[in-house]
């Protein structure tokens, strides 16, 4: 390629660069929803618990509010990039510091059209009045000053990994619920209004394979119900709790592929020997393929007080994968001049 100046000039050929085929899975993609013909939402009041606002395409005060977005265009073996939900406000009353608009899970389907306080649907009652719902995804703080609230979007709020599960089938698409402040009110917007102040899902994904991430496989071991209870992430559900007790905490019950709800030996297991040369050690274990959030090393000592990390330098590893686990093999160089050796697994959350 060369390039004309002014007076005609040409320059000199630039360096040929080597054309680059993109992988077609790694494109991304964006995808809004928004409007009625992409959404479902309504209004919930408790002071009128039986009557329908599927209908209402706003109110000046909300009690809980709630939406769900179609995802059918939406593949379902897919890496969610980022995904950020918005919604309209156009009023404010009573504001007071330190309020939240706090949004949930919501466990249970029901229907535009018939949804109330009391009913899902036609016939079929909330388990918790007010709609059914599990762990808090997002959070929306209340500022005072009309720019903050007088016909303007919220900040939009981050549900990657929420949009993840739902393109996965790890949890039904139920959509979202929207609970108001205790003090502060606020008058919102539905689909019905128009779609240029209805709430909008704004997705980015590629179409690379779903994942391993903790916050899925959670979803085997727990409960909507554990869910529920805010304190559980510290106790049951949280990458930190360790609710059966044994030393290992649910990241690492993850990443090794055990049941977090049955106590036993997992990490002191986890390394075994696999066979011994002249001067070679074979030593294994599984691992969960593809895991996030932990980073694995491995340990020597001679005396069984002083660890250090092994050097890559030292070490081989071979991998079969089995599924949702791999069966890792380190090959370890015997150390020269001892006696003995004794080798363990870390495992580093990140």
């Amino acid at each position: 390629m060369s390039a004309f100046d002014a007076a005609d000039n040409e320059s000199d050929q630039s360096a040929a660069v080597p054309a680059i085929t993109l992988d077609p899975s790694q494109v991304v993609h964006t995808l809004r929803l928004q409007g009625t013909a992409q959404s479902a939402d309504a209004f919930l009041f408790e002071n009128n618990p039986s009557t329908n606002y599927g209908a209402s395409n706003y109110v000046s005060t909300i009690d809980h509010f709630l939406v769900r977005f179609d995802l059918a265009a939406l593949p379902t073996n897919c890496r969610i990039v980022s995904a950020r939900a918005a919604f309209y406000v156009w009023a404010q009353s009573n504001y007071q510091p330190n309020q939240y608009l706090d949004i949930f899970r919501v466990t249970r389907a029901w229907t535009e059209d018939a949804v109330t306080w009391n009913n899902a649907s036609t016939g079929v009652v909330w388990t918790t009045p007010g709609g059914d719902r599990a762990e808090r995804v997002g959070r929306i703080l209340q500022l005072s000053g009309s720019a903050n609230w007088d016909h303007v979007f919220y900040p939009p709020v981050d549900l990657r990994l929420l949009v993840q599960k739902w393109a996965a089938g790890t949890v039904p698409n139920n959509g979202l619920l929207m609970i108001h402040s205790s003090l502060t009110g606020i008058g919102l917007k539905a689909s019905e209004y128009g779609t240029g102040s209805a709430p909008y899902l704004e997705i980015t994904y590629t179409e690379e394979d779903t994942p391993a991430l903790y916050e899925l496989w959670m979803h085997g071991p727990f409960t909507d119900a554990q869910f529920a209870d805010p304190a559980g992430e510290a106790t049951t559900w949280g990458r930190s709790a360790d609710p059966d007790g044994d030393g290992a905490i649910n990241l690492f019950e993850y990443s090794l592929g055990t049941d977090p709800n049955a106590a036993g030996d997992e990490l002191a297991g986890a390394l075994r020997c696999a066979g011994a040369g002249d001067d070679t050690l074979d030593l294994t274990f599984g691992r969960r393929t593809g895991a996030t959030g932990v980073a694995y090393s491995l340990e020597r000592s001679y005396d069984l007080a002083s660890w250090s990390v092994v050097p890559a330098a030292e070490r081989s590893e071979s991998v079969v994968a089995a599924g949702e686990m791999e069966d890792v093999v380190w090959q370890v160089q015997a150390a020269a001049g001892q006696p003995r050796a004794f080798y363990r697994l870390r495992l580093t959350a990140q």
